[in-house]
């Protein structure tokens, strides 16, 4: 096993170097081994830590992620979950209980 580098993602993987391609564990596309462990070996590390490599830009699904964590996660408003079961389900089950009512009513007052 070898340290490489996906040629899609960019993400840190190990590959067999007996076999000539695999499939990222991450991203799941198809990448041929040498070009993987090439990109591992091209990639250095600048003053900041930060990693650096021939790519000028992300990749999309990296590019897809990195918006993805930009953005909060959504919360559900529970004053507007209980609202709209007052406003339109409870409404609803009052009108069927009151429609069997009445159903019943007539049942008891019209059958043979």
């Amino acid at each position: 096993m070898k340290n490489a580098k996906c040629t899609n993602c960019g993400a840190n993987i190990e590959v067999d170097e007996k076999s000539d391609a695999g499939i990222c564990p991450y991203c799941k596309s198809a990448y041929i081994t040498e070009k993987a462990v090439s990109l591992y070996s091209n990639t250095t590390t600048n003053n900041a830590g930060v990693i650096n490599n021939y790519y000028t830009q992300p990749s999309p699904q990296v590019q897809k992620v990195i918006q993805l964590r930009a953005e909060p996660r959504p919360k559900i408003n529970v004053g507007l979950a209980i609202l709209g079961f007052i406003f339109y389900i409870f409404p609803g089950v009052l009108y069927i209980a009151y429609v069997r009512k009445k159903q019943d009513e007539w049942d008891s007052k019209y059958s043979i």
